[in-house]
C-alpha cells in the first residue's frame, strides 16, 4: 500500500473514532428517565394505587388537587386508584365526573396519556414524576399537551410546577387539538418534583387532554437554579424565590414586587406612562436613576430629559440668555427690537420668584409663591407669544408666527415644570 493510502486511511479511521465518541457521548450524557405513555403502558395494573415506577429510579404519582399548584393544597392530595372496567386511575372521591389519567381516547398517540380534570373539588388532575435516587443533577422536561376530545366544551389550563415554582403555563381552547409544546432545561435536587396539572374551564365536559412528557436526565454538570425560574442560581439576585431575579436597583426588593426599580423616587408606572417596557419619546427610563446623565435622579430633575439643565432656574437661565439672544432670534423676528430686553427683564423677574420659592421657609408658602410665578409666566410672559397658539396675535412681542411659536413652547416647560412642583407639594399639605 502507497504511503498516501496508509495516510488516507488513517485519517478516516480517525474520523470515524471521534465521531463515534461524540456520538456515544451524547448519547451517554442523554437518558430517559421517566417517560408519561411507556411508564404508564408498562406499569398500569388493578389494584395498584396512583404511584407507578418510571423508566429511571423515580416514581409517577397520579393525584387530585383542590388547587392549580399542588403544593397549595393544604387539605391534602387525593391519590388516583385504578378501577376496573374503566382501566383508569380515578378519583373516587370527587363523584360526578371524576380526575382520571388513562389511554381512553382513540384519539391519542402512541406517545400519548389521557388526562381529564373534574368539575369539582379536587378539579385539578396532576401526573407528578419524582426524582429517585442518582438523579439529581440537570434534566430536561419536553414533550406536548393538547385537546384530544374537541366536540365541544371549553378550555382547559396546563401548567409545570418544579418543586412547587411554575416553570410554564398555557390555556387550550376547546378545540385546539394541535396544542402547545414545552422543552426546558434545569437543575433539580434529589426528590424533586415535576407536577404536569390539567385543570377544567367553566366546566368538564369534553376536557380529555393529552400528554406527551418525556423527562431526560443529562449527567454533565449544569448551573444550579434552585427556584425553577430559568435563571441560573449563579445569575439568580433571588435564587430561592421562582418570582424574581433581578434587583436593578440594590434595594433587596425584586423588580417585579419593586414600583421603583431605580430607586430614583419615580414609580415605574410614572417613568414608563404607557406600559409598554420600552423607553419612549418624553418619557424617563424606569431602570436608570439620572436618565439624562446630568447627575439630578429624575425625581429631582426638572428636566429629566435634558443633559444640560436640573433645575428651572437653570432652565429660565438657558431661557434668557441664550434661546433669546440675537444669535438665536434675529432682531427683525421681533415687532420691534427694542421688544428683546424687556422680554429678557421678565424672565429675570420670574427667576427671582423661582428663587423665592425654592428658599421658602414652609412648604404652605412656597406653593403660594409657586402659584404666583405660574400667574406671572402665564398672564405677562406667554400672553406674549401666544398668538399662533390661541392667543390674541396683536399682543405678541414676536412677530415671526414660527420663532413666536417656538418661544411659546420653551416657555410651556418652564410652565409645566412649576405645576408639576405644586401639584407634589398640593398632595403634601
Amino acid at each position: 500500500m502507497k504511503r498516501t493510502d496508509k495516510m488516507t486511511k488513517g485519517i478516516f479511521t480517525t474520523i470515524l473514532a471521534v465521531a463515534a465518541l461524540f456520538w456515544f457521548g451524547n448519547i451517554a450524557q442523554a437518558t430517559i428517565i421517566a417517560d408519561a405513555r411507556d411508564d404508564f403502558v408498562a406499569g398500569a395494573n388493578e389494584g395498584d394505587p396512583g404511584v407507578l415506577p418510571a423508566t429511571g429510579t423515580g416514581t409517577w404519582n397520579y393525584l387530585a388537587s383542590d388547587t392549580a399548584n399542588p403544593i397549595d393544597d393544604v387539605g391534602g392530595l387525593d391519590t388516583l386508584t385504578w378501577k376496573i372496567p374503566n382501566n383508569s386511575y380515578i378519583n373516587l372521591t370527587s363523584g360526578g365526573s371524576a380526575n382520571a389519567v388513562d389511554l381512553l381516547n382513540p384519539n391519542l398517540t402512541s406517545e400519548e396519556i389521557r388526562v381529564h380534570p373534574s368539575a369539582r373539588d379536587p378539579k385539578f388532575a396532576v401526573v407528578r414524576w419524582e426524582a429517585g435516587s442518582g438523579e439529581e443533577g440537570l434534566i430536561n422536561i419536553t414533550g406536548n399537551v393538547r385537546k384530544v376530545d374537541v366536540g365541544g366544551g371549553d378550555d382547559v389550563t396546563f401548567q409545570i410546577f418544579v418543586n412547587g415554582n411554575s416553570i410554564f403555563n398555557a390555556t387550550l381552547a376547546f378545540n385546539n387539538a394541535i396544542g402547545v409544546s414545552f422543552d426546558h432545561s434545569l437543575t433539580v435536587g434529589a426528590g424533586a418534583t415535576v407536577d404536569f396539572v390539567i385543570g377544567p374551564g367553566g366546566w368538564d365536559s369534553y376536557d380529555s387532554t393529552g400528554l406527551k412528557a418525556t423527562i431526560t436526565a443529562a449527567f454533565t454538570p449544569g448551573p444550579a437554579d434552585s427556584d425553577g425560574d430559568g435563571v441560573p442560581d449563579a445569575e439568580d439576585a433571588f435564587p430561592d424565590d421562582s418570582t424574581e431575579w433581578s434587583d436593578n436597583d440594590g434595594d433587596g426588593i425584586g423588580d417585579n414586587a419593586d414600583t421603583d426599580d431605580d430607586n430614583d423616587g419615580l414609580l415605574d408606572t410614572e417613568e414608563d406612562a404607557n406600559g409598554n417596557g420600552v423607553v419612549d419619546a418624553g418619557e424617563t427610563d424606569p431602570n436608570i436613576a439620572d436618565t439624562d446623565g446630568d447627575g439630578v435622579n429624575d425625581a429631582d430633575d426638572a428636566f429629566p430629559l435634558d443633559g444640560e439643565v436640573s433645575t428651572i432656574e437653570d432652565f429660565i437661565v438657558v431661557l434668557r440668555d441664550d434661546i433669546l439672544s440675537d444669535t438665536a432670534i434675529p432682531d427683525e423676528k421681533f415687532e420691534n427690537p427694542k421688544m428683546r430686553r424687556p422680554l429678557q427683564n421678565k424672565l429675570t423677574s420670574l427667576i427671582e420668584f423661582v428663587r423665592e420659592a425654592d428658599s421658602a421657609p414652609d412648604e404652605s408658602t412656597r406653593a403660594t409663591i409657586l402659584m404666583e410665578t405660574i400667574d406671572k409666566l402665564q398672564y405677562d410672559i406667554m400672553a406674549k407669544t401666544d398668538g399662533a397658539d390661541g392667543g390674541n396675535p396683536k399682543n405678541d412681542w414676536v412677530g415671526d408666527p414660527i420663532v413666536a411659536h417656538e418661544l411659546y413652547l420653551w416657555l410651556k416647560d418652564v410652565l409645566d415644570a412649576l405645576s408639576a412642583e405644586l401639584y407634589v407639594l398640593s398632595a403634601e399639605l
